[in-house]
């Protein structure tokens, strides 16, 4: 039986051999850096604070990983957070 279109086998992920995070740097060249765990990959591309991609065996991940949040009430680029919640008639 097929599974859900979204069923992932986290296993075969995290078993991969190796990973390869890809990005650009500041002067538009492609770099690619080999690491050996999906948790190397995660952390490195959080250091690098671009666009990334990271390579497995048979999967892809991209994205800016590592998020500003909110601390001391304040976003990351110094608005202040709030939400309301509005009552629509």
């Amino acid at each position: 039986m097929v599974g859900a279109p979204f069923d992932i086998d986290t296993e075969r992920i995290y078993n991969s051999s190796m990973y390869k995070v890809e990005y650009k740097d500041a002067r538009g060249r492609a770099c690619v850096e080999e690491v050996e765990t999906l948790e190397l990959a995660m952390n490195r591309s959080k250091q690098i604070g671009l666009f990334v991609k990271i390579n497995g065996d048979d999967f892809e991940l991209v994205g800016v990983f590592g998020s500003a949040g909110v601390e001391d009430g304040l976003l990351p680029n110094g608005d202040r957070y709030g939400w309301y919640k509005r009552r629509r008639p």
